[in-house]
């Protein structure tokens, strides 16, 4: 029946790895009004939170915007009060940057690995703080937390080493996957842009939609095809150097555990 199907709707939403998923179901379960509960309702519009980095054409906020809208009215005044702020679209929801923290060091891989092997497992717990407090939920998804921007780290920790994981955080240029490789561009004028193409929905078109910032994927610079003097996929990776340099090795230890298992 209908409160089954949202049930198993909801199943495919929290364990989409992909954006496009995650959209397709957002979109499914907008009108649903049978086979919520409290759980659901809020996983449902936490997906909403990080919806701002969802990369797409002009259209892009404006559909998010719809489906949402439609989403809020299937509630009522007890479920709204309820959900509190999570009923609020993005841009109506206010981010509290984490505060500024003293800088430790400049670490290198070396430096870090002999640290952390001196030091018992992490807390999970405290390496959730960690995970947001480094910035990395701006572009990352990990368990119910963070935006995919970058790749999805739900199960990075199935799959890779915690040298490994920490080898990327480090060094993120090392490995950059083809998916999240940047684009450089010249033009015919001489101006040198990086960023994300994106064709706005159709790869015909005579502009190219260039995102500068993966955070603002709704602003981006248009640039003429024909202006294009050369294009080619950058080495450097989108994620910044650099990130744990306020952060003890303890701090560190705490994140990768973190990574390993980041269950709600």
């Amino acid at each position: 029946g209908a409160a089954e199907a949202t049930s198993l709707a909801m199943r495919e939403l929290t364990s989409a790895a992909e954006q496009d998923e995650e959209l397709y179901y957002l979109y499914v379960l907008r009108l649903a009004r049978q086979g919520w509960n409290a759980e659901l309702r809020r996983r449902y519009f936490e997906t909403f939170a990080h919806t701002s980095g969802y990369l797409g054409g002009d259209g892009m906020p404006s559909f998010l915007r719809q489906i949402h809208e439609q989403a809020v009215a299937t509630l009522t005044a007890a479920e709204r009060t309820a959900l509190g702020d999570l009923a609020l679209l993005n841009s109506e929801r206010a981010e509290t940057p984490p505060p500024p923290r003293p800088h430790v060091k400049p670490w290198t891989l070396e430096e870090l690995s002999d640290a952390l092997a001196q030091l018992p497992a992490g807390n999970t717990g405290r390496g959730r703080e960690v995970f947001r407090n480094a910035l990395c939920s701006r572009c990352h998804r990990a368990g119910a937390q963070g935006r995919p921007v970058g790749p999805d780290l739900t199960n990075v920790g199935s799959r890779f080493r915690a040298a490994d994981l920490l080898r990327s955080i480090v060094k993120p240029s090392d490995v950059v996957a083809e998916k999240y490789q940047l684009d450089e561009i010249v033009t015919e004028d001489g101006r040198r842009l990086t960023g994300i193409s994106s064709w706005g929905g159709d790869y015909r078109s005579p502009v190219l939609q260039l995102i500068t910032d993966p955070l603002l994927p709704s602003q981006f610079v248009a640039i003429p095809k024909q202006e294009i003097a050369a294009q080619r996929k950058s080495t450097v990776s989108p994620m910044p150097t650099g990130l744990l340099d306020s952060f003890q090795p303890g701090e560190i230890q705490d994140l990768l555990a973190f990574l390993a298992n980041p269950a709600p």
